[in-house]
């Protein structure tokens, strides 16, 4: 069922959109027709929210772009019913397919509506490099007048505020990201749909969901609502204490990762849970913090596994050694005083609704790992990484700091990355050829590989019968 409702969703969107483009291309009345109808995109610009998505963007770069999505939301209904009639043979209108078909397309267009998708009235993104080997880039989407309760634009459990969060990154930080995405509100909601369902699959299988857990010892509506603040994760890289894993032809080395998931809760509901699930786990207490300890199997890095409730914080912590970090971390000790994430913050509020940030010296592993991981002839990871030097893809020093942030009448994604502007609109591009090489590539090396063994067991039959 879900791999149908996405299918559906997915082919209706991209249908929705070229239909929209090759009416824009090639009108059906002629170029009068055309004319009138830029007048009338125009009038209808500037009679919509034009003005309030594109005074965010920056102007005077490489990227200025906006979208009015009444056409293509338009188009994407127009698709919905044309696929729900064309799914069904005329001789079976009226069958159990006509009504199974109805109740399927019933549920998605129900989902499309109550989600808040069918709302938006504007995209618009910019792209500007203010300052050498640095671009700011910003994405504003915005709903219709009066259009702001549904999913969508309630994602997030507070209005925009300080990032408080970013006090907790420690300055080893590679990345961090953080958001205090509204986990109850969004259960609520997939509830009421499957309520709403005229399909008894969708709403006993939905519904079932609370009544199972709690046979499990699991509340999931009381846990749910314990995060009311960000939910976030940190990873730190130790360069002072390299790690190495030996493999067949050559060795990897990597400095010592660790990593943390912070949730901050109203209470110890999620702690409790978690204890009472860990066999033989012992709580040890202090005055301002409970925490357990889980036994881990041996890893090529440093993993000892902890659980922490300090106060309002949940922290599960890869190492006792970041938890401490993060708990004990101040203005002076952590990321906010080090020269990348002034750079990167430069012109940024700090205040949201949610923030990402990626140092370079994590980019610079991959990399290196990249490069060194395999010196086979046929590696297409060395094809990969030389198609993309050629390119001028440079991403040894690639970092990023953006800041989310709900509004009155939308959302706002702000960043500042070192990757300049003409590369990121060849992203898309490039991510697809990546995504194709990934499975051509592979597959020609192994086709490669099986004739060099065929060629050699032919000779080796032709010696032994010599």
């Amino acid at each position: 069922m879900k791999k149908i409702i996405s299918t559906l969703f997915i082919g209706i969107i991209i249908g929705a959109v070229v239909l929209f483009f090759i009416n824009k291309k090639w009108p059906l009345n002629g170029s009068n027709d055309l004319k009138n109808e830029i007048i009338s995109d125009q009038t209808s610009t500037n009679s919509n929210n034009f003005e309030s998505v594109t005074s965010k963007l920056d102007s005077g770069g490489d990227l200025f772009f906006y979208l009015n999505t009444k056409k293509i939301i338009s188009a994407i209904r127009k698709s919905f019913d044309v696929l729900n009639e064309s799914l069904i043979h005329p001789s079976e209108k009226k069958g159990e397919k006509r009504r199974e078909v109805n109740k399927l397309f019933s549920f998605v267009n129900s989902l499309l509506n109550d989600s808040g998708l069918m709302d938006i009235a504007g995209i618009g993104i910019s792209a500007k490099e203010f300052e050498e080997s640095l671009t700011r880039t910003k994405f504003v989407i915005e709903h219709k007048q009066g259009k702001g309760d549904k999913l969508i634009w309630n994602f997030c459990i507070r209005e925009s505020d300080n990032l408080d969060s970013i006090d907790l990154l420690p300055k080893e930080t590679a990345f961090a990201s953080f958001s205090d995405f509204n986990y109850f509100h969004l259960w609520n909601w997939i509830k009421r749909q499957a309520e709403k369902s005229e399909d008894e699959k969708i709403r006993l299988g939905i519904g079932s969901v609370e009544k199972d857990l709690r046979n499990a010892g699991v509340d999931l509506p009381t846990l749910l609502k314990s995060i009311n603040g960000d939910v976030g994760i940190i990873i730190t890289i130790d360069k002072g204490n390299m790690k190495k894993i030996s493999g067949k032809n050559n060795n990897i080395e990597f400095p010592d990762p660790a990593f943390a998931l912070i949730i901050k809760t109203g209470n110890e509901s999620i702690f409790k849970l978690i204890a009472s699930k860990i066999p033989n786990s012992e709580i040890n207490e202090t005055k301002e913090r409970k925490s357990i300890s889980i036994k881990a199997p041996k890893m090529p890095f440093t993993f000892s596994p902890m659980i922490i409730q300090s106060k309002n914080l949940l922290i599960l912590a890869s190492t006792p050694d970041i938890a401490e970090k993060i708990l004990n971390n101040n203005i002076d000790a952590g990321i906010l005083r080090t020269d990348e994430f002034i750079k990167l913050s430069r012109g940024i509020s700090l205040s949201g609704n949610g923030f990402t940030f990626m140092s370079s010296s994590i980019m610079k592993e991959i990399m290196k790992i990249q490069k060194n991981f395999n010196t086979s002839k046929y590696n297409s990871n060395k094809k990969g990484m030389e198609i993309l030097e050629k390119l001028g893809l440079n991403f040894n020093n690639l970092s990023m700091f953006r800041v989310f942030e709900k509004t009155k009448t939308g959302y706002t994604i702000t960043s500042n990355s070192t990757i300049r502007s003409e590369l990121m609109l060849m992203m898309p591009v490039i991510a697809l050829g990546g995504i194709v090489s990934a499975i051509v590539i592979p597959q020609v090396i192994r086709e490669k590989q099986r004739k060099i063994n065929r060629e050699e067991q032919s000779r080796n039959r032709l010696f032994r019968g010599l």
